[in-house]
């Protein structure tokens, strides 16, 4: 059977597709790949495919037909100026800017074109043969392979990597035999697949090409952070001289007091008329003085060295500085100054022993507080006719006899709830609390000389719920169930025990405590 092609060299040595030429011998053509003479198969009055076919007896298998008509189609290009789509160009270099920040430069082109002015084919370059080879009005050359039946290997891509310029490869090898002339010049220009050859030279030229846009990148950000930095530093100075300009806090370590509670004492440093700003030869660095401010006082006009820098590590000093470092924001993606003190281990030595003291003092104050409170209940116990009005002098209480009840406490309703506030409930800090346990509790029974049948823990019991729920309705407890409540572990959780005793005397309609060892 005769092999089809759509291609052939007419009788002036020129390509031509079946469709151009007359019907059968007339054609005067001849095979593309084997030179002998083709018949034309193009009548009018057939429904069949245009096609060239060989002479009985050849042996042409007409394969490379439309590689070698693609390659001719390139050199007609250069005679019409055309230009052709390459692939994607993308590269990318770095650097570092003034403050020591990654600075990208890329260079892609998503499209690029070339015009081609020459095309030359079958060029050898050593033991590599190229289908093409084309130019520009510059003399770049570009090479083209064309692919139809076999597409470059690995080891073919290793022997164009030795090239120094750019080689293509365009894939029409899914392109029909019988394609037309204006569709596969389209094909060639910009419609066919095409991919690098020697993509490390194409990645290692578009790398030397963003690598040369580098300087003027960071040039250009450089220039933006020195002034920003100029910026900042014009801001502080403005600033300081209108108000204090706050650093961090200076903290002594934590420390636990005798009630459990912790402390920790800390002094609100700033600075205040920042002056004498004077620039290095660089501009990345400056200095200045300032006056430092602790707790809204002069530190006794001490006046501490100040230090802006770009770029530069943080110094260890033996004496007070303060350090500002210019830093990117990425929260808010702006550029603003950071501050830092150096050298003020003398300061922290001098606050821990500031420390160290209101240590001493709060503790001093819970012993007093705890032997005031020991010794009132060692009173209240040592006078049991007397417990009502003890109580009452104790919380400014005014009692009528309607107030009186026996009801399980042998005391008024509006004192055993205070009591109970002050002196039982923050023995089950931090844990639960149910009030049977806390009616059956020895301190109750022995200070407030109370009954200690069933009954009347019982009765104990049931008053301890009702203010135990009205201490959950406040906020103040958290009820696990009818039966338990979870006491917070720390007092500041009640807040202060005098505001609770306040908040259940209000609700007792009574007049305001007067407690003033639980006063700050």
């Amino acid at each position: 059977m005769a092999v089809k092609i759509a291609w052939a060299i007419n009788a002036e040595g020129k390509y031509c597709h079946i469709k151009q030429v007359e019907n059968g011998k007339a054609c005067n053509c001849h095979c593309v790949d084997c030179g002998e003479p083709l018949i034309a198969y193009n009548s009018e009055s057939s429904s069949k495919t245009e096609y060239f076919g060989h002479e009985q007896g050849s042996v042409c298998q007409g394969e490379s037909v439309l590689h070698k008509v693609a390659k001719s189609i390139l050199s007609d290009f250069a005679s019409e100026n055309q230009s052709i789509l390459l692939p994607g160009y993308y590269g990318s270099s770095s650097g570092a800017d003034c403050m020591g920040n990654e600075i990208i430069s890329t260079y892609y082109e998503l499209e690029p074109r070339i015009k081609i002015c020459r095309a030359e084919a079958e060029v050898r370059f050593g033991n590599i043969i190229i289908d093409s080879v084309i130019a520009d009005a510059s003399g770049r050359q570009v090479g083209i392979e064309i692919y139809v039946t076999n597409a470059k290997s690995n080891e073919d891509k290793k022997k164009f990597a030795q090239l120094d310029f750019e080689v293509v490869e365009i894939d029409i090898s899914k392109v029909a035999w019988n394609v037309e002339l204006e569709e596969l010049r389209s094909l060639l220009i910009r419609k066919a697949n095409r991919s690098w050859v020697n993509d490390a030279f194409v990645k290692a030229r578009c790398y030397e090409v963003s690598k040369q846009k580098l300087p003027k990148l960071i040039e250009q950000k450089n220039a933006k952070i020195y002034g920003t930095f100029k910026f900042e530093i014009d801001n502080l100075l403005r600033n300081s001289s209108r108000s204090e300009l706050p650093l961090k806090p200076m903290k002594s370590n934590k420390f636990t007091l005798l009630d459990g509670k912790d402390l920790t004492v800390s002094k609100n440093v700033a600075v205040s008329r920042i002056r004498n700003v004077l620039f290095n030869e660089t501009g990345d660095h400056a200095t200045a003085e300032a006056d430092i401010i602790v707790d809204g006082n002069y530190a006794k006009r001490q006046v501490v060295p100040v230090i802006f820098s770009i770029n530069g590590v943080k110094p260890k000093s033996k004496i007070p500085k303060l350090f500002y470092q210019l830093i990117f924001n990425e929260e808010v993606e702006v550029l603003e100054f950071k501050s830092y003190l150096r050298g003020i281990d003398k300061w922290q030595d001098a606050l821990k022993k500031i420390a160290k003291y209101e240590v001493s003092v709060a503790n001093a104050k819970i012993q007093d507080e705890r032997a005031e409170k020991q010794g009132f209940l060692n009173n209240l116990s040592s006078r049991p006719c007397d417990i009502n009005f003890l109580l009452c002098e104790r919380y400014s209480v005014n009692l009528k006899p309607a107030d009186f009840d026996e009801d399980g406490w042998n005391m008024p309703a509006k004192l055993w709830a205070l009591f109970f506030c002050e002196f039982i409930l923050p023995n089950y800090q931090g844990r639960a609390c149910s009030p049977a346990e806390a009616a059956s509790d020895q301190i109750i029974e022995d200070y407030l000389n109370l009954k200690s049948s069933r009954v009347a823990r019982a009765k104990r019991a049931q008053r301890i719920r009702e203010l135990l729920l009205y201490l959950y309705k406040v906020e103040l407890v958290r009820a696990l169930d009818d039966n338990k409540f979870y006491i917070p572990s720390e007092l500041e959780a009640f807040p202060k025990i005098s505001k609770l005793l306040n908040s259940v005397y209000k609700s007792c309609w009574l007049e305001p405590i007067h407690l003033s060892f639980y006063e700050s």
